[in-house]
């Protein structure tokens, strides 16, 4: 059977050659790069759904050939064409931008299979490339069903690195529409929400008219095309989740664009907190994701920041995006996938804090071990550990539970909660989840 299927592909080969028999012609390109390919209208039918519609709308022949018009590069269009007659394509001595063209002509032309490999090797080889060019491949993307996993991927990469949405300097003509769909998110980390209503604010006097954001020079036309531009990301805003103050100094001023009961619901909300509010409070966007400046030189995160692996035997810490700070309670989760000789979940501070070395043997690091004892080296020279539950492994869930009204953690252990770790009673006022791991450990972290 190999053999016969050589042949017959042989035999394709030999005929896209040749051109024998072709009753095709193809003008591909735009002026002044344009080539004349000459096919077979039952190869294009037979492997492209474009193309199938393209003969059924009655186009007439002239000169025994029918003739269609292709705007994609000549370059492509010989690739394409090669893939559809001999199923064969080599990716590796293109650019990573001509790689793309062939990826966004496939997808017109609905060459499922060739956009699903390409996609593949977009993820896998050109990664560099995707990230430094993610707003203009998530517009190119969007809405657009074949390029499903392109677009998740870069998707998932703005919400864990906010910095490449909002530092670009193509965001002011980013498409609202995709950034609707990026600020409904609740993985779209931001380390407050309030810097997600500035930016927005930015984005809408940028927009055309340009209106300058100093809102005491505003005319009233200018009042009613800012709340125009703003009226449906203002839902989005997660006003609750931004402290007191800064609603107070930096959004409060723009109560004339804001509905009214937002803004006394977030008034009452923070006066009186235990007020039973007739609203729905979205969560808080989630940071649970490992942080790539924040984490030892030998371990490795993966799947948009959830996952980290370490690849030696040296015991080392990362710490999670997510600022652990006002009167709030904290709950997260940390699965073991792979088990270490020693595993630590737990919290850190910032300051001083050495990554490259075990988190319960410095001053601002508090773990649970899977020995099932809790470490800690706080206001001392010599580590403490304490017996506080069975020793967990593969597979384990541990649920970190932090309180920081009271400054206590507690931990939940594959389903069983215990109690306040005794001696952890006075934490610092700003925290962050942090674990510690060494080869062959891999652990994954997501909100509770």
């Amino acid at each position: 059977m190999l053999i016969i299927h050589k042949e017959i592909i042989k035999n394709y080969k030999n005929l896209y050659k040749t051109k024998e028999g072709y009753d095709v012609i193809i003008y591909a390109g735009e002026e002044p790069n344009i080539k004349e390919f000459h096919t077979h209208s039952l190869i294009l039918k037979t492997q492209s759904k474009f193309f199938k519609r393209a003969f059924m709308e009655d186009i007439k022949k002239n000169n025994g050939c029918f003739t269609l018009n292709s705007r994609i590069s000549p370059d492509i269009f010989e690739i394409i064409l090669s893939y559809m007659y001999c199923v064969n394509i080599d990716l590796t001595k293109l650019q990573s931008r001509e790689v793309l063209n062939l990826l966004l002509s496939s997808e017109e032309l609905e060459l499922q299979s060739l956009v699903k490999y390409i996609q593949e090797t977009l993820d896998r080889d050109h990664r560099d490339f995707i990230i430094k060019n993610i707003l203009e491949i998530i517009e190119l993307t969007y809405q657009k069903e074949f390029l499903e996993k392109l677009w998740n991927f870069c998707l998932q990469q703005i919400c864990y690195e906010s910095d490449c949405l909002f530092k670009s300097t193509k965001f002011l003509t980013f498409n609202p529409s995709i950034l609707e769909i990026i600020l409904k998110r609740d993985d779209f980390y931001v380390s407050n929400e309030i810097v997600i209503w500035e930016i927005l604010l930015k984005w809408a006097c940028g927009q055309n008219p340009v209106i300058q954001q100093d809102i005491n020079k505003w005319n009233k036309d200018e009042f009613t095309m800012m709340e125009k531009r703003l009226s449906r990301f203002i839902q989005l805003i997660r006003f609750y989740h931004i402290p007191s103050e800064d609603f107070h100094l930096k959004v409060y001023p723009f109560k004339e664009i804001l509905p009214n009961n937002l803004i006394n619901n977030v008034f009452t909300y923070h006066i009186v907190p235990n007020s039973k509010l007739d609203i729905d409070i979205q969560p808080q966007r989630s940071g649970y994701v490992w942080n790539q400046s924040a984490c030892g030189s030998k371990l490795v995160i993966e799947d948009n920041g959830r996952v980290v692996s370490a690849n030696n035997y040296d015991m080392q810490s990362v710490r999670a995006k997510m600022t652990l700070e006002n009167k709030d309670i904290f709950e997260w989760d940390v699965i073991i996938e792979k088990e270490c000789s020693y595993a630590w979940v737990g919290i850190c501070a910032s300051e001083n804090f050495n990554y490259e070395i075990f988190a319960g043997s410095q001053p601002t690091g508090w773990v649970l071990g899977s020995v099932g004892f809790t470490c800690s080296n706080y206001n001392s020279n010599n580590k403490t550990y304490d017996s506080y539950c069975p020793s967990f492994g593969d597979g384990a869930k541990i649920t970190v539970h932090l309180d920081m009204n009271k400054r206590t953690c507690a931990f939940t252990v594959n389903g069983v909660k215990y109690p306040e770790v005794s001696n952890w009673n006075n934490l610092p006022s700003k925290l962050y989840p942090v674990v510690s791991l060494c080869y062959p450990g891999c652990f994954q972290i997501q909100p509770h």
